[in-house]
């Protein structure tokens, strides 16, 4: 049940992304074809008409893509995640490939044009070109800050009040001396694999009696999940190994464990942007002095 608005957020974060990612490529392109238009003034030959032409539709795509993503940017958080869960495509895609294309149909005019004209001055447009690297790599940074507005030393202060749970420390030492090769039959499991493929919210549950080795075939899914995501095939997994010892009281704690996958979810990467729904929540508990204490279940789901 908690699985639709977690997907719906990630969405919403994915069309942010998206549209953070579009801003970065319009503000390199009118820097950039700014310069164009001066190189390539307004001529009455085939080349330099297609040319305006091409031009024309570049900036066109843009201004649909701008207007598009300041619709988007108005609405209210709630709202637009709302609407990417119940319309999970991301159009600003279709929008940068607009953009992309109408670029490209420049770059063939320009080429067409430097063969007709064999524009001259060339070391100076290079110059030019050369020029606006450095503010070009200055605006990339700043669009990156939007991302993630959040230094290295107050993420990891999120992610330790959200859980200070160590779960990649309770993977490594599930895997632990799991010999090469064992184990990999669960990989090619009939139910497991209708389990990883079905796109429905479902339960696979592996049972059997204690120190059967059910952590050590739980870790080779996750070690299989974890490669997946590294090569591109799929998302970061979130996971927790809970344990009935009583050394480790938070393992068998569903407020504790709900917390921990809580925190994997808060980024869609070690190390990147933390989604929204995390900083909101820690800037609103630290302006009350972290008064209602740690992370409360109801507000892990």
């Amino acid at each position: 049940m908690g699985r639709d608005p977690i997907r719906a957020t990630v969405n919403d974060s994915n069309k942010f992304a998206a549209v953070i990612e579009g801003i970065e490529i319009i503000a390199e392109l009118i820097c950039r074809y700014a310069i164009v238009e001066d190189l390539y003034p307004q001529s009455s030959s085939a080349a330099g008409i297609e040319l305006e032409k091409a031009l024309v539709k570049l900036y066109a795509a843009i201004l649909t893509c701008l207007s598009r993503a300041r619709r988007y940017l108005e609405e209210r958080k709630a709202a637009r995640i709302m609407k990417s869960g119940l319309s999970p495509g991301n159009e600003f895609d279709d929008y940068l490939e607009n953009i992309r294309l109408a670029r490209e149909e420049v770059r063939q005019c320009t080429d067409l044009a430097d063969r007709q004209d064999q524009v001259r001055h060339h070391g100076e447009t290079k110059h030019l070109l050369v020029a606006i690297d450095a503010p070009l790599r200055r605006i990339a940074d700043e669009l990156k800050d939007v991302q993630d507005q959040l230094q290295t030393s107050k993420r990891t202060r999120i992610l330790q009040w959200i859980s200070p749970e160590p779960h990649i420390q309770y993977h490594e030492q599930a895997k632990k001396d799991i010999l090469p090769g064992t184990g990999q039959w669960v990989l090619s499991d009939v139910d497991f694999v209708m389990w990883r493929n079905d796109s429905a919210s479902s339960i696979l549950w592996l049972h059997g009696i204690p120190g059967s080795g059910k952590s050590k075939l739980v870790s080779i899914v996750i070690e299989d999940a974890l490669r997946s995501f590294h090569d591109g095939l799929g998302t970061q997994p979130a996971y927790f190994y809970c344990s009935r010892n009583t050394a480790e009281p938070t393992r068998s704690d569903p407020e504790k464990i709900l917390a921990s996958i809580a925190r994997q979810l808060s980024s869609f990467q070690t190390g990147k942007a933390l989604l929204s729904p995390a900083t909101d929540l820690y800037k609103r508990k630290e302006a009350e002095g972290f008064a209602s204490g740690p992370l409360r279940i109801e507000e892990s789901c």
